[in-house]
């Protein structure tokens, strides 16, 4: 379910080391349909100072009736957001596709160069111009949390689409506060390839959770990991593969209250 990863663009807590790669944010979320669990998310925000890189690493995991998916996305993007580079996997029933992609700059212009591969069909896209700006779309809330969240801004933006390699124009309204899992929020519109939806976040910039009004799905930030992936696969070799070690899930707010 390809809106899944619009979605998700928003997970994430901005908490960077100066000394050393830091763990900003790590956790998982449970997908509900219609209250209905049918999923999960695990989603890990890191900065590497040596670097002065941020990294994003997700993995989506949906049942039959969320589309069967299993997807995973490692991207990488400097201390200003511009892009460097990003590896998407998504298996959808027998269908496998595979997107890597590389950025740099000419001239002053930041330009993508990609591997596309869909089943046996495979797109090759050479020193493709960005327009000015555009960033992945897994690192949004990084942006929004530049501007410092606060009731009323718009923010229209030029972010790719990590599941297929396009340019889309998107916009971020915070229309107000609200609570949401108990917690102080606030709830911001967004609209991002043709998909509406709706993202609860703390002050801090960490996602609570995201709701689709249209589609009827929802995610939901969860204490420990067995609330979200109960009853679901759980791959622990991929995961080890993608995240270098086993997410506990353990750094967030709900899983690290803070105590008053």
């Amino acid at each position: 379910m390809k809106q899944l990863l619009v979605i998700f663009s928003f997970l994430l807590m901005f908490a960077p080391s100066l000394l050393q790669a830091e763990t900003m944010f790590e956790g998982y979320y449970k997908i509900l349909s219609g209250n209905v669990p049918i999923g999960y998310v695990i989603q890990r925000y890191s900065y590497l100072p040596k670097k002065k890189q941020f990294e994003s690493i997700y993995y989506i995991h949906t049942n039959a009736l969320g589309g069967g998916t299993k997807e995973s996305v490692k991207a990488y993007a400097d201390d200003k957001f511009n892009p460097i580079s990003y590896a998407y996997t998504a298996k959808i029933g027998k269908i496998t596709q595979v997107i890597d992609a590389k950025f740099k700059q000419v001239k002053g212009v930041n330009v993508m160069s990609a591997i596309i591969k869909k089943g046996k069909t495979v797109e090759r896209i050479q020193n493709r111009k960005l327009p000015k700006n555009t960033f992945l779309s897994t690192f949004l809330g990084y942006k929004l949390l530049q501007k410092t969240y606060k009731v009323g801004p718009k923010f229209k933006y030029s972010a790719i689409a990590e599941e297929d390699g396009q340019v889309y124009t998107g916009l971020s309204w915070i229309k107000e506060k609200k609570k949401f899992l108990n917690k102080d929020s606030f709830r911001i519109l967004n609209t991002f390839k043709g998909t509406k939806f709706i993202s609860y976040v703390t002050k801090e910039g960490e996602v609570l959770g995201t709701k689709s009004p249209l589609q009827q799905i929802e995610t939901q930030l969860v204490k420990s990991p067995h609330l979200a992936t109960k009853n679901f696969t759980l791959n622990t070799k991929v995961l080890r593969q993608l995240f270098g070690q086993m997410p506990t899930g353990a750094k967030n707010s709900l899983a690290n209250p803070v105590k008053k």
